[in-house]
């Protein structure tokens, strides 16, 4: 494009556009909506200033100057007008001889970050929150630059599974869902923004008690699409309980996975605890008014079978588990054995240990493995006993002599 005022040529290079006008001075593009961004080359290193999109700032190259345009959500119109020549690069050169005028420092942008779970992200900075919730839980959402098309507000918020599963869906067979959030975008002028141009950072860590029971390599961040869950392709580090995944689109995003069968692992299956409220369906209703229905009778099902399955373990006492046992020996995290499953079941059903809401598994579904849970219920026995003083006593959650007195004494009661 040949422009008089300045005398320049201008290389504009994009797959689609609504509108072009070359002015004497100036263009005006009517970008299209989505995926297309524009490119602006000027081989005589002009700056330009842009109107209609936030500017997203001129690269000023050895040979060229280049101006891209980030694609955008909506059809705009965005004047771009070539403005000074950039500052000449430095000719290096030694010898006493006199260099070029130094090209300036860029300017460094900086994200706006906030950890309240609401951030502002700029077209030019992007922008990253971090949510933490009441369990000690996060969320992280990490927008990069040019993901947006102007300044949006993105929020993270913490949304219980029952209503997830409520208003959206359950999850698919065979998975279980440990914690769920909702992330949401809108522009300043109230507008609901779902898909970005780059890629977001989605970061979810979790607790212990939200996953026990599911094996961490199973978990997986999942997006709600409107239709059905969808697994990301998600990074697990189980050292620091944390789940990486991108997205392009804002939805109900959930932490799931499968119920561990390994011995390694003592089992407690996380299911919705109460009730909810199934909804009320209208003369004529909608098939989203009836999925909402059947999501929530679904629910109950899982929290009923659940409170069934406690029930039935309580009634069966625990003469099979601990049927010609007696501690004789020292137990501590990583034993395993007969013993071991007796000592959970006797941890799990005894309710004036108080260890019954933490216990060392689900009454009923009790190992042979030692593990961070049974060490929790031993400490809380231990206390209620009297076996040690404080936790600072040496033999806090080991089963030692006096621990094993305790448990063979409660076997005969």
């Amino acid at each position: 494009l040949t422009l008089t005022s300045p005398a320049t040529t201008l290389v504009v290079g994009a797959t689609t556009m609504d509108n072009l006008v070359v002015n004497a001075g100036s263009v005006v593009i009517t970008m299209s909506g989505g995926s297309f961004p524009v490119t602006i080359t000027s081989s005589d290193r002009y700056t330009f200033t842009v109107s209609g999109v936030s500017d997203p700032g001129t690269n000023c190259g050895t040979n060229q100057s280049t101006l891209t345009l980030p694609a955008q959500g909506s059809a705009v119109a965005v004047t771009v007008t070539p403005s000074t020549v950039c500052a000449a690069a430095s000719s290096g050169g030694g010898g006493g001889g006199g260099g070029g005028v130094p090209a300036p420092t860029p300017s460094t942008i900086t994200a706006p970050t906030t950890t309240t779970g609401t951030v502002e992200a700029t077209v030019a900075g992007g922008g990253e929150t971090t949510l933490t919730t009441s369990e000690g839980a996060t969320a992280k959402v990490e927008v990069p630059a040019n993901a947006v098309s102007t300044t949006t507000t993105m929020s993270a918020t913490s949304v219980t599974t029952a209503s997830v599963s409520s208003s959206a869906g359950a999850a698919p067979a065979g998975k279980t869902m440990a914690a769920a959030y909702s992330l949401t975008a809108r522009t300043s002028s109230g507008a609901a923004v779902t898909s970005f141009s780059q890629a977001v950072t989605v970061t979810l860590t979790y607790t212990a008690s939200q996953v026990t029971g599911l094996a961490e390599s199973s978990l997986k961040i999942y997006r709600w699409t409107g239709t059905e869950w969808q697994a990301l392709a998600t990074t697990v580090n189980t050292v620091t309980n944390t789940l990486t995944a991108t997205t392009a689109n804002f939805s109900y995003f959930a932490i799931m996975g499968e119920v561990s069968s390994g011995e390694d692992v003592e089992v407690t299956t996380p299911v919705a605890t109460e009730l909810v409220t199934i909804p009320t369906l209208s003369a004529s209703p909608t098939a989203s008014e009836i999925q909402a229905a059947i999501n929530a009778i679904l629910t109950n099902i899982s929290v009923l079978r659940a409170q069934l399955a406690v029930i039935v373990a309580q009634e069966a006492g625990t003469t099979v588990a601990c049927t010609g046992i007696t501690f004789t020996r020292g137990l501590t995290i990583g034993s395993r054995g007969t013993d071991v499953k007796c000592l959970q079941t006797l941890l799990n059903q005894s309710s004036d240990t108080q260890v019954a809401s933490s216990g060392a598994g689900s009454p009923g579904s009790e190992t042979s493995y030692f593990g961070s849970l049974t060490v929790a219920g031993v400490e809380k026995l231990q206390l209620k006993y009297g076996v040690v003083a404080d936790a600072s006593d040496a033999g806090y959650g080991y089963v030692g002599p006096k621990t094993r007195a305790q448990l063979n004494s409660l076997l005969t009661q």
